[in-house]
């Protein structure tokens, strides 16, 4: 695939997103494109802000438009509808956060008004749900077994950086600091966990930082416990958004909501990888269990489940829920 510059990446985004929902809608640019910290591989995370009753429709667009755009630009793109009630009702998450502090306005206007804001929501929520995106990258690219070689390939290196980045600074926003890039995080941080991810920055990553990164994770990590009320409405939502993005019917949870299930589901996968790319099977099998309820589908295996997972996940813990 060949690569262009930014200018011409930014122009190609923007039409894009006009041609498949009109023009005149922010589109901000968050991650390394607009931290200054990609690579020419890194991918294109972006954000179009919309009224919440035209988010379910537009993803589906959207998505269309990520995937046309990703052979154009030689890189992965992933183009996202944002409710823009969460600009300023962010939920327990540090997106919203990450976007008034990092994002980078292509076009529309300018919605990001409180750059130079408080402190986020440092509630165990939050740091969970960041800590979860981060075991998503360790996961959604990853082929078990490519672990028990000497150094992962480029694809994985990169999620790996992703990911570390993300445990970093939730250490670093607990003690009051921040840093957008990750050699600056590093260098932000406590000499025993700077240690620990030094050979993050390096041209080829050993396996072993894939489980380091996973293991600062996990301990970041607490599953959400609904109530009884949450939890229906949360299912009702679920149900509803599966049915709206075309996904088809699905079963009402009785005893547990779909964003603990997807989580508990993450948490198994990646603790389910060992050493040498081995795969434990209890393990898999809880997560095979916990996704179970949220899909007609019958995974067999971990490579199942995760992909499972992922199509799953944007209903089950969406951005406009509850």
């Amino acid at each position: 695939m060949t690569q262009v510059d930014e200018a011409e990446a930014h122009r190609l985004i923007v039409g894009a997103v006009d041609a498949s929902l009109g023009p005149g809608n922010p589109v901000i640019l968050l991650g390394s494109r607009a931290t200054g910290d990609a690579d020419a591989e890194s991918d294109y995370d972006v954000f179009v802000v919309l009224p919440a009753s035209r988010v379910v429709t537009a993803a589906r667009r959207l998505a269309r438009a990520s995937s046309s755009l990703a052979s154009e630009l030689g890189a992965e793109v992933s183009i996202k509808p944002l409710p823009r009630f969460r600009l300023h009702r962010p939920g327990k998450t540090l997106l919203i956060w990450k976007l008034h502090r990092e994002g980078r306005l292509l076009s529309g206007p300018d919605v990001l008004e409180s750059r130079n804001g408080g402190p986020p929501d440092m509630s165990a929520q939050a740091r969970s749900s960041y800590a979860m995106s981060g075991l998503q990258f360790l996961i959604a690219d990853l082929d078990p077994p490519e672990l028990d070689a000497m150094s992962v390939r480029p694809e994985l290196q990169r999620q790996i950086r992703k990911a570390a980045l993300h445990a970093v600074q939730i250490r670093l926003l607990r003690d009051g600091n921040y840093a957008s890039r990750l050699d600056e995080a590093l260098r932000l941080v406590g000499p025993e966990l700077a240690a620990a991810l030094g050979e993050v920055r390096s041209g080829s990553l050993p396996p072993r930082l894939w489980f380091t990164a996973r293991d600062l994770l996990m301990s970041e990590v607490e599953i959400p416990r609904p109530g009884v009320v949450r939890s229906a409405l949360q299912n009702a939502q679920y149900c509803a958004l599966s049915m709206l993005r075309g996904r088809g019917p699905r079963p009402v949870l009785r005893a547990s909501a779909p964003r603990e299930r997807v989580w508990q589901a993450t948490t198994l996968l990646t603790a389910a990888v060992r050493e040498h790319g081995l795969l434990d099977a209890r393990d898999t099998a809880d997560a095979v269990r916990a996704l179970s309820p949220i899909s007609d589908r019958r995974p067999l295996d971990w490579r199942g489940a995760r992909d499972l997972l992922l199509a799953e996940w944007p209903n089950a813990d969406p951005l406009t829920g509850i």
